[in-house]
């Protein structure tokens, strides 16, 4: 399967963390291995039609994706996951309405390292992995280009995504209060990041209008 872009997180910030999912996997509370970035074949960085899709972490479905502490393993496992379709959760409904098909998006997850329980890692176990997480989210947006980016994280960490976003040059746009629990934001480029709700429980009449106005961005 080949990428437009293999390994849009640098080999330093993938030593990094690999080094905290070692230690927090020591400790017992992380599953092993670290989430890489799902690249569909058809993403072509800089172009117009491609999206980058941020959520949580992996979740409890994580290890039967096959992540890996190679990061082109991982990667290979988590397009292979993200192209299979293996999951029909509202998370994955969400994605499918912003994008033709897959083979478009791109698909990361702010935590690259999960809880053996469900749900993200919080506290300190966020603290200890939480600046390689950082930095890898700002390397995916910069290699990747995405003409649009979505963070489906409710206010899962929002005050690091904006400190990304911030780094990058994006700024608030236009405040849209009919558009469900969504923030708006653009860079000089016209480039879209949109934070918004998890999908989840989302009634389908206030998450359809979020979805059409990001997937008719251009």
């Amino acid at each position: 399967m080949k990428h437009a872009c293999i390994s849009p997180i640098s080999d330093h910030t993938w030593r990094r963390l690999v080094s905290a999912s070692t230690t927090a996997a020591a400790v017992g509370w992380a599953s092993s291995g670290v989430f890489a970035t799902a690249i569909g074949p058809a993403f072509t960085p800089g172009s117009s039609d491609t999206l980058l899709y941020v959520g949580k972490s992996g979740g409890p479905l994580i290890d039967d994706v096959g992540v890996a502490q190679d990061q082109e393993v991982s990667r290979e496992a988590t397009t292979k996951w993200m192209l299979g379709k293996y999951n029909p959760s509202a998370f994955w409904v969400f994605a499918d309405l912003l994008v033709p098909h897959r083979e478009l998006l791109a698909w990361s997850n702010l935590a690259k390292i999960d809880t053996k329980e469900s749900g993200p890692p919080q506290g300190y176990r966020w603290t200890q992995i939480e600046e390689p997480c950082v930095a890898a989210l700002g390397e995916e947006m910069e290699s990747l280009k995405p003409r649009r980016v979505v963070f489906a994280t409710s206010k899962y960490q929002r005050d690091a995504i904006l400190r990304v976003l911030q780094d990058l040059g994006f700024t608030r746009h236009e405040v849209r209060p009919e558009l469900d629990d969504t923030e708006f934001f653009t860079d000089a480029d016209g480039r879209l990041a949109a934070i918004t709700r998890h999908p989840q429980g989302w009634r389908r009449e206030a998450r359809d209008p979020v979805a059409q106005y990001i997937r008719d961005w251009v």
